[in-house]
């Protein structure tokens, strides 16, 4: 709804390239227990953003096959996994087994989809449809409401306000911590506690809260409490 809103794309497709250094460092070898059979590899790509893997090729080493399906996150940790079989090499005394070396190339194509921004029309539109799942209590969808109720609190920032500029400005006194308060309690009704205490956390309150203490539901809920003033 955000990226639609931005008038964006919802994805962007894009293809890259990286050839493995001498080093060793563009692609990690995570397995080496077994005598034969593929090899766990990662890379990690160049773009950054949550992307979605849709092809990969080594084509240094025609007879390599991988196994990839989709990976993951964003943020400076995005890696591929890889199986590799071996390959291989011969030299003037024999021929053995390899998997990686210096001269692999891997080539693959991507989609990412960027956060962009939200009008407020977008961002008050996914608020009340977290408020409207909160008042169906049990009925509710409480899982996606959650989500969209802390999407809005995420992309409207410390500064939003239901309504603001709009012509139903004063309809509702709901700001950021009301936003994410409301994603709270919908996270708290489904037994997510975790997921809750981060909601929590990110609007300021509940800092000092420990998980591991027996009293940690029960202040939890006070610390939600304390958000609706």
């Amino acid at each position: 709804a955000a990226q639609l809103s931005a008038d964006a794309p919802p994805f962007y497709s894009a293809s890259e390239s990286q050839v493995q250094d001498s080093a060793g460092t563009v692609f990690e070898l995570l397995s080496d227990s077994l005598p034969a059979g593929p090899r766990l590899y990662r890379f990690q790509v160049l773009n950054d953003a949550l992307l979605t893997i849709h092809q990969i090729d080594i084509v240094e080493h025609t007879n390599v096959f991988t196994d990839v399906d989709s990976i993951v996150r964003g943020g400076g940790e995005t890696w591929v996994y890889v199986l590799v079989d071996a390959f291989k090499i011969d030299t003037p005394d024999s021929i053995y087994n390899a998997w990686i070396d210096p001269d692999f190339t891997v080539v693959y194509d991507y989609s990412y989809s960027p956060l962009g921004s939200a009008s407020q029309m977008t961002l008050d539109a996914m608020l009340g449809y977290a408020l409207l799942e909160n008042s169906k209590q049990s009925a509710g969808d409480a899982i996606l409401a959650t989500g969209i109720g802390w999407g809005t609190a995420l992309f409207g920032g410390t500064g939003y306000e239901f309504g603001e500029g709009m012509g139903y400005d004063a309809a509702e006194e709901i700001n950021f911590v009301g936003a994410s308060c409301t994603a709270a309690q919908l996270a708290f009704a489904d037994e997510a506690f975790m997921i809750a205490w981060e909601i929590v956390k990110q609007a300021g309150y509940g800092l000092e809260l420990n998980p591991n203490r027996p009293e940690f539901v029960y202040l939890l809920m006070l610390a939600i409490e304390e958000m609706q003033q």
